[in-house]
C-alpha cells in the first residue's frame, strides 16, 4: 500500500512537471514572435536591403573561392605536366646520350645503320619512280608539272647513286653470324683407351 502511494506521489509530480514546462515554453514562443509594434516599414526594408546584401556578399566570396579553387587546382595541374615533361625530357637525353655511345666505333651499329640506310632509299627511290611513271602516263603537261617531272628525275638520279654506294649492304649484315655452324660427325667411341684418340 506505503509503495502505491510513493508511485501516485511521484506519478502526480511528474505530470504536474510536465505542465507547467508547456506553459513555460508556449509563453517563451508566443513572447519571441510579437513584433514590436515601434518597427516602421522603413526599417523592415533597411534589414531587408542589409539582407540581401550580405548574401551577394556571400554569393560573391563563394565564386571567389571556387574561381581561386580552380586556379590552384589548374596551376597543380600545370605543375606536374610541367615534372612530367621534365622527366621526360631527361628520359629522351639519357637514350641519346646510351644511343651515341653505342654508335661510337660500334662496328655493329654503323653495318646495321648502313644497312637501314640502303632500305630506306630502295623505298624512296621506288615511290619516286612511281610518281615519275604517273607524270609520264600523262599526255599533256604544264609547266608545274614538267619542272616537277624533271626534278623527280634529278632526285631519282642521286638516290641511285647513293644506292650504288650502298651496295656492299643490300644483304642482311648479320645474316652470316647468325648462320648455324656446321658440325662433323662425332666419333664412335667403343673403348676407353679410344677416348684419347677421339680427342
Amino acid at each position: 500500500m506505503k509503495l502505491l502511494l510513493v508511485y501516485l506521489f511521484i506519478f502526480a509530480h511528474l505530470v504536474y512537471a510536465d505542465k507547467v514546462s508547456d506553459a513555460n515554453v508556449t509563453k517563451e514562443l508566443n513572447s519571441s514572435t510579437v513584433f514590436d509594434s515601434n518597427v516602421s516599414n522603413d526599417d523592415i526594408s533597411v534589414i531587408e536591403e542589409a539582407l540581401k546584401q550580405r548574401k551577394i556578399e556571400a554569393e560573391k566570396r563563394l565564386q571567389e573561392e571556387k574561381r581561386q579553387k580552380a586556379i590552384l587546382r589548374e596551376q597543380k595541374r600545370m605543375e606536374g605536366k610541367r615534372r612530367l615533361r621534365a622527366k621526360i625530357d631527361a628520359l629522351v637525353k639519357a637514350k641519346e646520350e646510351i644511343d651515341d655511345a653505342l654508335k661510337k666505333d660500334n662496328i655493329w651499329a654503323s653495318r646495321y645503320l648502313s644497312y637501314e640506310s640502303y632500305k630506306e632509299l630502295k623505298k624512296k627511290l621506288e615511290k619516286i619512280d612511281d610518281e615519275i611513271l604517273v607524270f609520264q602516263s600523262q599526255n599533256t603537261l604544264n609547266e608545274v608539272q614538267s619542272r616537277e617531272l624533271t626534278k623527280l628525275q634529278d632526285e631519282s638520279k642521286i638516290i641511285a647513286g647513293k644506292i650504288a654506294q650502298l651496295d656492299d649492304y643490300k644483304s642482311e649484315p648479320f645474316r652470316e653470324y647468325n648462320k648455324a655452324i656446321n658440325l662433323e660427325d662425332a666419333p664412335v667411341v667403343t673403348n676407353p683407351l679410344d677416348i684419347l684418340t677421339a680427342l
